[in-house]
């Protein structure tokens, strides 16, 4: 709540409730999450068995690190420089090599849509010309 000063109202003003407003803000910091995977080990099979991440989580970087590079890179055209050096400043622990892996790696899903979509902007234009 945003208080008024009362010295600034003259002496017959009423309170007539709140006005709300809302502002928009962001907020950037590092979020490091320390997650403790279930392992265990059967002498019978010499095996040991550890459990999964959640969903989104996989190597060093959680899913916000990762779609924030793929947004920044493909979605706004930002060099993998300043990619880096941003996340540096913030205190994400990254260099050129694992940048280059969340680029390129695991993007088969975007290649598919990409694909999917020049065919359908292929057929679309022959529909057109057709006419």
């Amino acid at each position: 709540m945003a208080p008024l000063d009362p010295t600034v109202l003259p002496p017959a003003a009423e309170f007539k409730g709140h006005e709300a407003v809302i502002v928009q803000d962001l907020i950037l910091h590092t979020d490091n999450v320390r997650f403790l995977k279930e392992k265990y080990y059967s002498p019978a099979q010499g095996k040991t068995y550890l459990a999964e991440l959640p969903k989104g989580y996989a190597g060093e970087f959680g899913p916000g690190v990762k779609a924030s590079v793929l947004v920044w890179s493909y979605g706004m055209n930002t060099s993998a420089l300043k990619i880096l050096e941003f996340l540096q400043h913030v205190g994400i622990r990254l260099s050129d090599g694992p940048l280059s892996n969340l680029l390129l790696q695991k993007q088969e899903p975007f290649h598919q849509e990409k694909s999917a979509s020049v065919f359908v902007s292929a057929t679309t234009r022959l529909w057109d010309t057709a006419r």
